[in-house]
């Protein structure tokens, strides 16, 4: 569905969007775009690639929310699952940038053994 049609609708939306490595410029686009509807903007992250400057854009892009992936309670656990050495520590770093930003976190855990 195209967000003005969603927007010109009777029902109240939130724009959820995920951080794509790829095409950042577009993903920029697209939160400028939903925010001049008046969305509130989230987004999905694993947070490995946020730091503050990109923290700053998405603030200014109206960014409210954000919800951060954690594989485990401990690094080893979460780089062993994203087969990824040092992929926790990059993901809590990009945490703690969205928290200095004002950006509101939510955390999704997989709890394991």
């Amino acid at each position: 569905m195209h967000l003005r049609s969603i927007h010109e609708s009777e029902y109240e939306f939130c724009n959820s969007l995920k951080w794509p490595a790829y095409n950042v410029c577009l993903f920029f686009e697209l939160l400028a775009y939903s925010q001049a509807l008046g969305f509130t903007n989230t987004m999905a992250t694993n947070a490995t690639l946020i730091d503050d400057d990109v923290t700053r854009k998405l603030r200014r892009f109206g960014l409210a929310i954000a919800a951060g992936s954690l594989d485990g309670f401990t690094a080893e656990q979460h780089d062993m699952v994203r087969r990824i050495s040092g992929s926790f520590e990059a993901a809590i770093r990009g945490m703690r940038a969205l928290r200095r930003a004002g950006i509101v976190l939510h955390v999704n855990i997989t709890a394991m053994e």
